[in-house]
């Protein structure tokens, strides 16, 4: 019986196999040459699975057309740079200040930490002026050295708290240097770019629109800054755009898609068949050595026809499997 109908027997029998019955199964059905000096068949060795399942040893002799592989290569993508994005921002005309825009958050706590930001940097300026006035009175011998040691201490303290409360204000996408001059009738949208596109950005350039609120139009926003921090978790830089918002159409906490325009790099790109996905989590396997493969986390990107970009993880020029992923994903976790 042949691999292929080996496996197929069992499939329609309804066997539930490990991993490890079915890879031995398919190696010894590979190996019938294993037979002792008078003709009784041998045990085949098994596959040794090492470092917590990462990686996984085939006996030599084995059939190699149970683990096809394919080279990765960096290559040109042809795709369009699209991230989700929200309305964070929006400036209106302020009934009781109308000479000073009023300013609109899509949360409460975005709300909370813009007035921080103002309080702080208020407290900041007065602090200031007090260490200067005190430095005066004490060249003029109207105040002690003591008065000035306190001033700067107070100084100091409130320089610390400005400078946290800016630096949680920027790691939302937005910068004091947005709100100094900002006029009324202005929404600024928050789009979040996977950090390996980040350098495709360009700050000045123009990006499409689209709002989820407005289905089948299409606006343009200007790349105002791109963020300072990024994102553990989801690996994604905070980029801000501009668009005019005269008419009220756009309000904070919207959601929308950013379309960026075509990729002009290229990208590490592998066959959708070497992917095994557990727990939410995508592998490949490695050819390290003959007979040797080795499992690799990887961050996953766009994916286009057979193909998907690969953020993190391989390195051009390795050779990945794309036939028999699945055998040795039962190997490597047990299943």
């Amino acid at each position: 019986m042949d691999q292929q109908s080996l496996f197929a027997y069992f499939s329609k029998a309804k066997v539930k196999l490990t991993g490890n019955l079915v890879v031995c199964m398919l190696l010894a059905a590979g190996l019938p040459q294993c037979r002792s000096s008078d003709g009784r068949p041998q045990s085949v060795e098994q596959p040794r699975v090492s470092e917590d399942g990462a990686r996984i040893t085939i006996p030599p002799g084995a059939d190699s057309s149970l683990f096809k592989t394919a080279e990765v290569r960096r290559g040109p993508v042809h795709e369009e740079i699209i991230a989700p994005a929200k309305v964070v921002l929006c400036s209106s005309r302020s009934e009781n200040t109308p000479e000073y825009p009023l300013f609109l958050f899509d949360s409460p706590d975005n709300t909370s930490l813009y007035s921080s930001y103002r309080q702080n940097s208020a407290a900041y300026e007065l602090a200031k002026k007090t260490r200067d006035r005190v430095k005066d009175l004490f060249s003029h011998l109207s105040a002690s050295g003591k008065d000035v040691e306190s001033a700067e201490s107070d100084l100091a303290t409130a320089a610390a708290t400005l400078a946290e409360t800016e630096g949680k204000l920027r790691a939302t996408g937005l910068d004091p240097a947005l709100f100094r001059g900002a006029r009324s009738g202005k929404a600024w949208i928050i789009a979040d770019v996977p950090e390996a596109q980040l350098y495709e950005i360009k700050k000045g350039e123009s990006a499409a629109v689209a709002f989820s609120s407005y289905p089948g139009d299409t606006f343009t926003a200007a790349i105002e800054a791109i963020g300072e921090v990024i994102d553990d978790a989801s690996r994604t830089v905070k980029v801000r755009l501009g668009v005019g918002n005269s008419g009220g159409r756009f309000k904070p906490g919207m959601y929308a898609m950013v379309n960026f325009g075509q990729s002009r790099s290229s990208a590490l790109a592998v066959s959708q068949d070497a992917l095994v996905t557990v727990q939410g989590r995508s592998y490949v396997f490695v050819r390290s050595d003959e007979g040797r493969f080795d499992r690799r986390d990887i961050d996953v990107g766009e994916k286009f026809g057979d193909s998907a970009i690969v953020l993190h993880g391989i390195a051009d020029g390795e050779r990945v499997v794309v036939t028999g992923a699945m055998l040795l994903k039962g190997l490597s976790f047990g299943y």
